[in-house]
């Protein structure tokens, strides 16, 4: 079990475990806000009273206890198209969630995920878009991002690499064809991201991961230069929406609040192969204009015939008896030939 110590004194330390309860350790030099593993023994599921209080009255003294579970030391954001932004502690719970989109909003409106570990938190979102078809396995390929900050940067690892493990077993098990990122990030894109939200004021909300990709959008622009200021990322978004305006084929105006996951991971590849239409978008282009162009007829009985299948129709005019002898001959020549 996880515990973080909250206060100490002298031989005595009090912690405060993931379960919300509190408990007296010996003092093996620790430090307040160090997490530490702890075994749940007999001798303790059976502690009498007075230790209980007397940790008690330890903590509500400092008042460290509720800081402990209350502090954010972790930010998580989910990006689909729904977008959400967690706020995780020092056990990894979930001590506040937030929307970041109208489509989150759509999200939260089902779901309480306070108190919950942050794995079990996004599986259950990702399971609300799922039923909400957000996340469906006919779409081509679905992109699920997830930004990881903590404060610490070895937690930060673990936690990135435990949840890119996590997210793509609930994908597969799903039956979705998605393509999850899962990445750290620096607590500079987390504030960047917090004050382009505050200046536009939209209902158009920057994530931090959403941040990330413009990074790597901006990179893959042959841009050195990092995004560094709230103007950057404005001029590299209206960038973005005029060239998805160009190519699209809707009569209605992308805006910034259209502006999705899967439309920024799709301009990176792009710039990154250099091309001006991705060849998966080419062949699916291909396969439409071929379906749409497919001259049709038909026939005597009023079934279509394709254009490319009129080649065999004298073939099959002739009576049976017909077709029957030509194969006959050919057969016969065949065998004729075979024989000399």
């Amino acid at each position: 079990m996880k515990a973080v110590i909250t206060e100490i004194r002298g031989a005595k330390a009090a912690v405060l475990q993931d379960d919300g309860s509190i408990r007296l350790l010996e003092n093996k030099n620790y430090k307040i806000g160090q997490v530490v593993e702890l075994k749940t023994t007999k001798w303790y599921n059976n502690a009498t009273k007075w230790v209980a209080a007397a940790a008690a009255v330890l903590m509500i003294t400092s008042g460290a206890a509720s800081y402990a579970y209350l502090n954010p030391v972790a930010t998580v954001s989910l990006d689909v198209n729904p977008s959400i932004e967690f706020r995780v502690n020092s056990f990894d719970k979930v001590i506040s969630v937030k929307a970041m989109n109208d489509d989150g909003e759509q999200i939260l409106e089902e779901l309480d995920m306070k108190g919950m570990d942050i794995e079990k938190a996004i599986e259950a979102a990702l399971d609300e878009m799922v039923e909400q078809k957000f996340l469906d396995e006919d779409d081509d390929k679905a992109n699920v991002m997830i930004s990881v900050m903590h404060k610490n940067e070895t937690k930060q690892e673990e936690m990135t690499v435990y949840l890119n493990g996590e997210v793509n077993v609930f994908v597969k098990n799903a039956g979705i064809e998605a393509e999850v990122e899962v990445e750290g990030i620096g607590a500079d894109r987390v504030e960047l991201a917090a004050d382009f939200n505050e200046k536009n004021n939209i209902e158009y909300t920057l994530t931090p991961g959403k941040l990330n990709l413009l990074e790597k959008l901006n990179a893959a622009q042959g841009n050195e230069e990092k995004l560094a200021t709230v103007e950057d990322i404005e001029v590299l978004i209206g960038e973005l929406i005029d060239r998805l305006n160009d190519v699209s084929d809707d009569d209605e105006p992308i805006t910034l609040e259209d502006l999705t996951v899967k439309d920024i991971m799709k301009e990176i590849k792009r710039n990154r192969l250099d091309v001006d239409v991705l060849p998966e978008d080419q062949a699916k282009d291909k396969g439409n204009e071929a379906a749409d162009g497919e001259d049709v007829v038909e026939n005597d009985k009023g079934k279509p015939e394709s254009a490319l299948g009129l080649e065999g129709k004298d073939k099959e005019d002739k009576s049976p008896n017909e077709n029957a002898n030509e194969n006959g001959n050919g057969s016969n020549a065949g065998g004729k030939n075979g024989g000399n």
